[in-house]
C-alpha cells in the first residue's frame, strides 16, 4: 500500500502538535512491512523540496511564501480558494507520481485540496481533524477565551441539534 499524508505544515515548520504527530505517524507507517511507501505532501515554506529515507518521502511542493522567524502564515493565506485549487493540483500531481492508494489529510487547510485531488484520482481520502472549530461553534468559544462569537450559546446549539 502507498499512503499519502497531506498537511499544510510539516517539520521543521510546525505550528503545533499536529505536525509532530504527522511526522511520527509517517515514520511508524513507513516502518511497517506491508506499507510500500509513505509520502508526506506539504507546501514548501523554505526547507528542502524533497527528503527521502527508505520508503518515507517528504515532498514539499512549490509555494511562493516562505517562513522565516514566524511559525505559521496568516490564516487567510492558506484558507482561500486559490490555495485550495493550487494545492489540489499539486497533490494530484504527487498522487500520480507515486501511484498513491489513499490520502490521509492531517490539517484543516489541506482538506479541500486533498479531497478534490482524491476525487480526481478516484482514491479514498481520510481526514483527521484536530481543530474542533470546524465542527462545533463551542470550539470557537473555547478558542476566543473572553469573547463570545455571535451564535455561540446554548440556545443556538440546541436549535442546531433539533434541525
Amino acid at each position: 500500500m502507498r499512503i499519502g499524508l497531506v498537511s499544510e505544515y510539516y517539520p521543521p515548520y510546525t505550528s503545533g502538535g499536529a505536525e509532530w504527530s504527522t511526522q511520527l505517524l509517517a515514520q511508524e507507517l513507513a516502518a511497517r512491512p506491508e506499507i510500500e511507501r509513505v509520502v508526506v505532501i506539504t507546501p514548501n515554506h523554505g526547507a528542502a523540496s524533497l527528503e527521502a529515507t527508505g520508503n518515507l518521502v517528504v515532498e514539499r511542493f512549490a509555494f511562493p511564501f516562505k517562513l522565516h522567524k514566524k511559525r505559521i502564515h496568516p490564516y487567510g493565506l492558506l484558507a482561500n480558494p486559490l490555495f485550495y485549487g493550487y494545492s489540489a493540483w499539486q497533490i494530484m500531481r504527487l498522487v500520480r507520481k507515486y501511484k498513491l492508494d489513499v490520502l490521509h489529510v492531517q490539517n484543516k487547510q489541506s482538506v479541500v485540496g486533498a479531497v478534490w485531488a482524491a476525487r480526481w484520482a478516484k482514491i479514498p481520502v481520510v481526514v483527521t481533524l484536530r481543530d474542533v472549530m470546524l465542527l462545533c461553534r463551542f470550539g470557537m468559544c473555547l478558542n476566543h477565551y473572553n469573547e463570545q462569537p455571535q451564535g455561540c450559546d446554548w440556545q443556538t446549539y440546541g436549535q442546531c441539534l433539533r434541525e
